[in-house]
Parts: structure tokens; C-alpha cells; sequence
């Protein structure tokens, strides 16, 4: 027998029918009002969902059904911007906005007076002096998620000014106690400010360290009311303007409970994802009028320069490198910079001097631009050429001082140590930092998703440091335990632990973060979830690998990866895509654990892979809209999947049967039928769909037929930064003929040598020569690394100038994955990549790399810094980033001429990296052409800030 049901589960199934007199009726015999069913609806939310039950919804409330369901609103949370409530009006320019929020989470708010004078001005003519100011103290997020929210002081220039003119982190502040027995009492506030220092060992602890200090003096807004300055100073101290703080922090207990739990992340997951969906039209972030903004401390700049320093990220910017003219830093900063010779922190230029920002203006106003002949103008901007911003000069040449092929003597102002960035940066990732895309103001359409496309910065905000690992950071836990298990201080994120409990996405176990294979729709377990869709296709013995036909797959809205994770045991590998930050540094833990992975989103451009490239693409609870712009989406699918590939879509719109479900299963299945896409198999929560292996049905289709087929001139293989189509790419003349791409069964797909080689001009002898020579390299690395590498050392492996992904084929045989760097302007052999069951992704490496950093074991540099300079970017950037991307103890390979290994040699301590090996390449061919191999290791080291954690 089955379980018999509760009366309040009786009375929930009362509300679907609408039946009011049983509703009343159950509660008279006990029934309760606050059941829940599994996707965490009451009987109160299931009749205010429909409009036809609102007498139902009444009467609910008339027999004392909670109207609370859920907890109150935080408005200390971030949104996919990181941006709280606050920030969002301050930049809207909403005042009125602003003032309520700071109302609801202040302690204190109100009009004071503000000193700006000189001090003798104060006891003579105070009133020529003082202003009055708004002023705010209020929570502002930790950098630590652990650790209790931080205060901070907003000063506005008056109570209808939206902006804050000066912002004053109270923790790292002092408070001098007011003078209560003074008739008009004032209290003074000093603000200091460290500058990071470039070398950080144990021993800088004990250093005396450059400070910065801000100061203001402040009293109450009618003279002599000492009660106000008292409420100020005790908020200042945390202490509430009233007797029970309103303010909400992450460990306190809201003081409404709810008789009912939010909405389970089940439901939130069902349906498309829009961010936002309450207004899905272009955000506009410009700038309000400015006659509307409060008054500031100094001039909007006209060419673009961050208004504060780009070093300690805190101060103005002060001052300007001479001769470059770069004004980027505070006088604190930049002048520890020139006693340290490490170069103008914008373009590395020699520094003779600096200016005051303030002497700097009165020569610009009475003699114009110092810096304003064209000719050197040109050779700054050179100079300064742009790394995480990737604009090229538009001479195309390059300044002699970027040159590899420096003469002895010349470096003198290489720095012998970087700068450390400050640790809130220690998982930046430039070029997909959307701090960047608040700061720059850019207006993006946000339901189309371009806040997760590439946005790299210009030259004048990039990073000029080194990444800094967290506090607690363990060199990796080594493969295959970490497809398990990893270190839990290395990736401080246990969101995911507790959003996603009930479906044993990750589990947090001490100091470890472990991955028991659980997803939304793995309900027994990812490789049991593999191995009913290979039953679904009828595939031997329930492999997906079909006999080796199925090796490529692209899983799209991946999560932590763990459905890429259990694809490996079947001799499969898939390319895990998720954008960053939707849950968290879901990528970052995949690539932690060691499982293919790349940062991308679904937006307006292209995936950088190119045109039948994979066997399948999966979607399991991916939460994209298919439908949206024709179906544009689905057609890139198409477009990557191989003829006779399948898309394989676990969702409710696959099996659930409400009237919304069942109208998007509808229209998306006049669209793929449109696509001539064909259902393979339909089971349960899983829908299988193949792609025709020729080009005959879309010939068949009735003119003027959506989507179309795209033009004859478009190139299903151009990616980098190329807006997809909703066109659907037909098939090759070669493709057609055969009815599929062609290719032998992996593993002997990996050598033999493809169909789409041809496209290049390469015969398949030559094909076969640069196998066996890559394969004798790979053999002379692991020579050289042999007395630094186990057999379990290396996982993550990146060739950053793959060709026909030779260097990746060589390492068959280790426990390894290679990504597969080709160069955006170069031939495009990534496809060939892909058709030898590799994977790999389309870059230009004068921009930052979409990954975490600290995420690869090994780097191999084939000519990458001889592509570059001849691009007229900065190698020294280059070598910053791949700092960035590489683990500590990780290894770098660089095979390239002998000036670029000079070069690279005198950074190697200000990088904190070691010489491993080198050797000449004189042994492997005589296509080298002089070619040096040069490996060197990054040591782990640690900020003395996270030093200072650990203990």
C-alpha cells in the first residue's frame, strides 16, 4: 500500500481544484496551511500563481495562511554584476533610490558640517570653512566571504546627490574621540592606505610599509548637538543610531522566520535564464548630466585614465611619469616605484622624474601638452601597446624597445621584482572581469548575455602585477584523486555546497571540497546518466564512445563538469562551457579537478570552435532560451556538431506537461524538424536529437523556408569575435558525398591524417612527418623534466601555438589533457585538431586568456613570443599572463630563438620562476631554424597579507 497522504497535503490538492468549502473544511478537522511540496510552493503561493484562484488565495488568508513565505530581501547581495542594490542606483543617478536603500541597511545617516580649511581659518571664520555634507555609515562585503561584513563612510555633497564624493573604509581607519566638554565638539578621521610592495617574502612582514592617508574633520550639523555626533561615532564603532540595528549581515538570524522555505533551486532552474528578466532592453550605464553629480575632488579625465591608482587601487591618481606622461598612481606609489626602478606602471618606461598632478595642470593650462608632439606621442603609444586590450598599432611596426634583441647594458630599468595585486584580485580574469564592465560604462543588452562576452580592457586599466594565490593554498591534489576531491582553501567558494545539497553537485569535508558525480538530472549519478543515453542510441555494451565514432563533445551550462568528468573512463573528451560566476567558479573547480574546461557563454558571438567539431552536444538543465532570435543558439549548435551528430537535452521542456513546458516543446520541435534535425531517441527526462548526415533534406525544404541556409560567402570556421548567424551551415561537397565527416575510429583517428587537412595544402606525408617530430620533441621535454616531474605531476596542459596539434598527439600516453591554442590571424588548423579527437580553442594572446587563474600545470611556448612582437605587443604582458594562468610549481616550455630566452631570463626572479633546463634544438630537425628550449618552474609564494591569514 501506498503512503497515505497528510491532510495538509490533502488541502494543498483542495487549491488545484479550487474547492474553497473542502479547503475550509480540512482546516476545521486540523488540516494545516503551511504544507510544502517539492518544489517549495504553499498552498498560498499555488492559488497567487493562477489568476482563477483568487478566492481560493483569499479565503487562504482569511483562515491565517502566512503571507511571509519568504525571507526578507538582503540588500547587501550582489547581483551576476557584482554589484549590490546601492551601487546600482549610486551609477543610475537614482537618489531617491539611493536614500532608501542607505534608510534600510545605515547606521546613521544625516546632515553634518565638513572642514576643508586651514586650521587657523576654523577658530577665526569657521563658516567660510565648513559645508554641509550628507553623510552615511553603512555595511559595505568583505573580501572574505568568512569573515562579517565591514563598515564604510559615504560623504554625499548634499541629500540629494546620488553619488558618494569620498568613500572611507572604516576598518582600516582611526577615529580621534571627539571633545564632548567643547561648546561645538568635531571629530577627525584619518584613513590609512598600504601600498603593496612588489617583493613579498616572509621577511616583509617586518618591513616599515608606505602608507597613504586620507583625513577629514567633521562635525554635527547644527552647532553644538552633540547627541548626533555621538550617534556618529558609535556607528562608526558598529554601534547602531537605534537600539536594535536593522541591518542584516550573513550570520544573523532575520527576525522573521518564515513558516515556509524559499523556492527550492529546482524550480529556479527550470525554464530559460535572462539576467535580468524583470527588463530585458540595453542597460544604458553612462554618466548622469553632469551638473547632476555631486561635487569631486578633482577633473574628469579626457583620455580615458582611471581616476584612481592603479597600483594601490585606493588613491587619486597624484602624479605622471616623466617621460612617458602616463599619469596612473598615486606620489606614494609611484615613487617606491622609481626608487625601485621597476618603470612606469602603465607602459614599463624608464622613469627620470615625476610631476605633480597639480604642477602638471598649470602647464597644460599655459603652455598646452608637454607631451604633444605627435612623433613621440606615436613611439609612447608603442611603448605602452596593449596587452589585455589587443588593439595593434595601426603602422604596424614596432618600437625598438620592445624588441627581443636587446644590446648588453640595456637593462638597466628591468624591474627586479613585479608588483603583487592587491588579494581581492587573486581570481581575475581581465577580459571577463565585470567589474570592468561597471567601471567602463558600457551598455550591454544583459538578456542577450554579452555582460559574459569577452570585454577586455584598454591599456590604461590593465593589470601590471602578479596574481597573488588565496590564503591556505595547497599545490593541487594530484589526478585522478582530484577528479574527487580538491583542497578547499585553493577555491573559497562553498556556495554550490549548500545551493545544490539536494543534488550532490559538491559536498565540503574538512579542508576538502569532494564531488560525489550528482547533477540536476544525475539523479543515480553521472556515469549511470552517460550510460542510459548510449542505451537510449542503442550503443554497444552502453559506451558512448560507440566503438571509438564518438570521441568530441561539447556540454554546454556544464556546472562543475562532472558529466565531462565520467566522460573520460570511456575514452571521450568534452569541452565543459560555462560562463563565469552564474554558479560560482563552476569552471574553476572543473579545471581544479582536472577536467577540460573553458570560460564561454551562448550570447551574440560565436563559441571559438570551429564547424563540425564535435559528436555530440549536451545540455542537461542548461537554462537557455533555444527559441530566442529564431533560434539562433540551436544554429551555432548546429553549426559545431559533425553530420550525423546528436544533441542530446535533459529539461522539463522534454517531458513535463504544463501548458508552458508543453508550448516551448512544440516550437522547438517545428524548429529543429525545420533544421532537419530528427528525434534518435525520447525516454523519460531525455530527448536525443540527430543532425542529417547530408545536405538532401535541407535541398528538399519548401522555398523561403526559416531558418535559412547561409550565404555561399560565409565561413562556418571564422570565430574570433564573429557574430553567429541564424543560418544553418550546410554541408562541404566532400562531407555530402561521403554522408559524414570521414574519419577513422579513435584511437587511430589521432594519427591518421583527416579529410580537412587538405583545406591547408598539406599532404598526408607531411601530415605524417610532423607527427613523428613533435613526438621526438615531446620525448626530449620529458628528458629535461624528468628530474622535476612524477608520472601524476602534470594534468592541465595548454600548447599555446598548436598548429595541427602535434605537441597534444605525442602525449597519448600520459595522463594529461592538452588545450589547443591556434592564433586568431594564423590558418585555421583548429579543425584539423578536432578531427584528430583533440580539443582546443581559438586565441590571441596579445589579450588575456578566458580562464581562472592558476589553472594550468604546463605551458608550452612554441614561437609565441617571436608571433607577438611582430604584432607590436608587450612580451613583458605575455609573460605576466602566463604567470597568471599557470599553478605554482607548474612548468613552462619555451622553444623560440635565443634572444627571446635572453629575454625572458631577466624577468625570471622579479616572476619568482626558476631555470629548469635549457637546451639547443640541433638534435630534432633541421626545420628548427636555431630554436632554443628554454623551461623554467613557478615557485609558490604568498602574499604576507595571507601569511598573516594562515596564522
Amino acid at each position: 500500500m501506498g503512503q497515505q497522504q497528510s491532510k495538509g497535503e490533502l488541502l494543498y490538492q483542495q487549491v488545484n481544484y479550487g474547492n474553497t468549502e473542502g479547503i475550509k473544511a480540512l482546516y476545521t478537522e486540523g488540516a494545516g496551511l503551511e504544507w510544502i511540496d517539492r518544489e517549495g510552493k504553499t498552498p498560498l503561493i499555488l492559488a497567487c500563481l493562477n489568476p482563477e484562484l483568487y478566492n481560493v488565495a483569499k479565503t487562504l488568508i482569511e483562515l491565517g495562511a502566512n503571507v511571509n513565505a519568504y525571507r526578507p530581501a538582503n540588500a547587501l547581495v550582489m547581483n551576476d554584476d557584482c554589484q549590490t542594490p546601492l551601487e546600482v542606483a549610486r551609477a543610475k543617478g537614482y537618489s531617491n533610490v539611493v536614500r532608501t536603500i542607505e534608510g534600510y541597511i545605515c547606521l546613521f545617516s544625516g546632515l553634518m558640517r565638513e572642514f576643508y580649511g586651514p586650521g587657523f581659518l576654523e577658530v577665526l571664520a569657521p563658516q567660510f570653512v565648513s559645508r554641509k555634507v550628507w553623510v552615511v555609515i553603512l555595511p559595505t562585503g568583505s573580501r572574505n566571504p568568512t569573515k562579517p561584513f565591514k563598515l564604510e563612510l559615504a560623504m554625499y555633497s548634499s541629500a540629494q546627490a546620488a553619488q558618494p564624493r569620498i568613500l572611507i573604509a572604516l576598518w582600516r581607519a582611526n577615529l580621534e574621540e571627539p571633545k564632548f566638554h567643547h561648546s561645538d565638539p568635531s571629530v577627525i578621521i584619518d584613513e590609512s592606505s598600504t601600498i603593496p610592495r612588489g617583493r613579498r617574502r616572509r621577511r616583509a612582514r617586518h618591513r616599515p610599509r608606505t602608507v597613504r592617508q586620507t583625513r577629514i574633520k567633521l562635525a554635527p550639523g547644527n552647532e553644538g548637538d552633540k547627541q548626533q555626533l555621538q550617534w556618529f561615532c558609535d556607528a562608526c564603532r558598529g554601534i547602531p543610531q537605534n537600539s536594535i540595528s536593522i541591518v542584516q549581515t550573513a550570520t544573523q538570524t532575520p527576525t522573521l522566520v518564515p513558516s515556509a522555505p524559499p523556492i527550492i533551486d529546482e524550480i529556479v532552474e527550470d525554464g530559460p535564464i535572462h539576467y535580468p528578466s524583470i527588463d530585458s532592453s540595453p542597460v544604458d550605464l553612462t554618466s548622469p548630466p553632469e551638473e547632476n553629480l555631486p561635487a569631486s575632488t578633482g577633473k574628469k579625465k579626457q583620455d580615458g585614465e582611471s581616476s584612481s591608482c592603479v597600483i594601490c587601487l585606493d588613491a587619486p591618481v597624484e602624479g605622471a611619469c616623466i617621460p612617458c606622461g602616463h599619469m596612473a598612481g598615486c606620489m606614494s606609489c609611484l615613487k617606491e616605484i622609481k626608487a625601485k626602478e621597476w618603470g612606469c606602471p602603465v607602459c614599463r618606461a624608464k622613469m627620470t622624474r615625476l610631476l605633480v598632478a597639480i604642477f602638471l595642470g598649470f602647464i597644460y593650462f599655459y603652455y598646452g601638452s608637454i607631451f604633444g608632439s605627435q612623433e613621440y606621442g606615436s613611439k609612447l603609444r608603442k611603448l605602452g601597446s596593449p596587452y589585455w586590450g589587443g588593439d595593434d598599432d595601426s603602422d604596424g611596426k614596432q618600437d625598438e624597445s620592445i624588441k627581443f634583441g636587446q644590446e648588453d647594458g640595456e637593462d638597466d630599468s628591468l624591474p627586479k621584482s613585479f608588483p603583487v595585486c592587491d588579494d581581492r584580485h587573486s581570481e581575475l580574469i581581465p577580459c571577463l572581469d565585470r567589474h570592468l564592465i561597471y567601471q567602463m560604462r558600457m551598455k550591454l543588452d544583459l538578456s542577450l548575455m554579452e555582460h559574459y562576452e569577452r570585454h577586455c580592457p584598454p591599456p590604461e586599466r590593465r593589470y601590471n602585477c602578479l596574481i597573488p594565490p588565496p590564503a591556505g593554498y595547497k599545490i593541487p591534489i594530484k589526478w585522478p584523486k582530484s577528479r574527487d576531491e580538491v583542497w578547499k582553501a585553493n577555491i573559497p567558494h562553498t556556495h554550490l555546497a549548500h545551493e545544490k545539497s539536494d543534488q550532490n553537485w559538491m559536498v565540503v569535508k574538512g579542508e576538502k571540497i569532494s564531488f560525489p558525480g550528482g547533477g540536476t538530472h544525475f539523479h543515480y549519478g553521472a556515469d549511470k546518466y552517460i550510460a542510459s543515453i548510449a542505451n537510449m542510441l542503442n550503443f554497444s555494451k552502453n559506451n558512448l564512445n560507440n566503438e571509438g565514432r564518438l570521441r568530441t563533445v561539447l556540454d554546454v551550462g556544464c556546472g562543475v563538469a562532472s558529466f565531462g568528468a565520467y566522460l573520460l573512463s570511456s575514452d571521450i573528451i568534452a569541452m565543459s562551457l560555462a560562463p563565469n560566476d552564474v554558479h560560482q567558479n563552476q569552471i574553476q573547480f572543473a579545471l581544479e579537478r582536472g577536467i577540460p574546461a573553458y570560460l564561454g557563454v551562448l550570447g551574440t558571438k560565436r563559441l571559438p570552435y570551429p564547424s563540425r567539431s564535435f559528436e555530440l552536444a549536451h545540455c542537461s538543465r542548461c537554462r537557455i532560451d533555444w527559441l530566442q532570435r529564431d533560434g539562433i543558439l540551436l544554429l551555432e549548435l548546429d553549426r559545431l556538431l559533425r553530420p550525423g551528430g546528436y544533441f542530446a537535452y535533459s529539461s522539463p521542456e522534454a517531458y513535463a506537461q504544463d501548458e508552458e513546458d508543453l508550448r516551448i516543446w512544440r516550437e522547438m520541435s517545428a524548429l529543429v524538424e525545420r533544421m532537419c534535425w530528427r528525434i534518435a531517441a525520447k525516454r523519460n527526462q531525455t530527448v536525443i536529437w540527430q543532425k542529417p548526415l547530408t545536405n538532401d533534406c535541407y535541398m528538399e525544404r519548401e522555398p523561403g523556408t526559416l531558418p535559412p541556409l547561409c550565404r555561399s560567402d560565409d565561413d562556418p570556421d571564422a570565430v574570433w569575435s564573429v557574430s553567429m548567424e541564424a543560418c544553418i551551415t550546410p554541408y562541404s561537397d566532400h562531407d555530402h558525398r561521403v554522408k559524414g565527416s570521414g574519419l577513422a575510429p579513435w584511437p587511430a583517428r589521432l594519427t591518421s591524417p583527416p579529410p580537412r587537412l587538405a583545406d591547408f595544402g598539406y599532404s598526408n606525408e607531411m601530415f605524417e612527418k610532423d607527427t613523428e617530430l613533435w613526438k621526438h620533441r615531446v620525448e626530449n621535454y620529458w628528458n629535461l623534466l624528468s628530474p622535476k616531474i612524477q608520472s601524476n605531476t602534470l594534468r592541465n596542459v595548454m600548447d599555446m601555438k598548436a598548429n595541427l596539434g602535434s605537441f597534444g598527439a605525442a602525449l597519448r600516453s600520459k595522463d594529461v589533457w592538452v588545450m589547443n591554442v591556434i592564433p586568431e590571424d594564423g590558418p585555421k588548423t583548429l579543425k584539423v585538431i578536432y578531427d584528430r579527437g583533440l580539443i582546443g580553442t581559438v586565441h590571441n594572446w596579445c589579450e588575456a586568456f578566458s580562464t581562472y587563474p592558476r589553472t594550468y600545470d604546463l605551458l608550452h611556448a612554441w614561437t609565441v613570443f617571436s608571433e607577438i612582437e611582430k604584432k607590436g605587443c608587450s612580451p613583458e604582458d605575455l609573460l605576466i599572463e602566463m604567470d597568471r594562468i599557470l599553478r605554482p610549481s607548474g612548468f613552462i616550455i619555451i622553444r623560440d630563438k635565443q634572444s627571446v630566452v635572453d629575454f625572458v631570463k631577466k624577468y625570471l626572479v622579479a616572476l619568482h620562476w626558476e631555470a629548469v633546463a635549457t637546451s639547443d634544438s640541433s638534435s630534432d630537425s633541421d626545420q628548427d631554424g636555431g630554436e632554443i628550449v628554454f623551461i623554467v618552474q613557478k615557485k609558490l609564494w604568498l602574499t604576507s597579507e595571507s601569511l598573516r591569514d594562515e596564522e
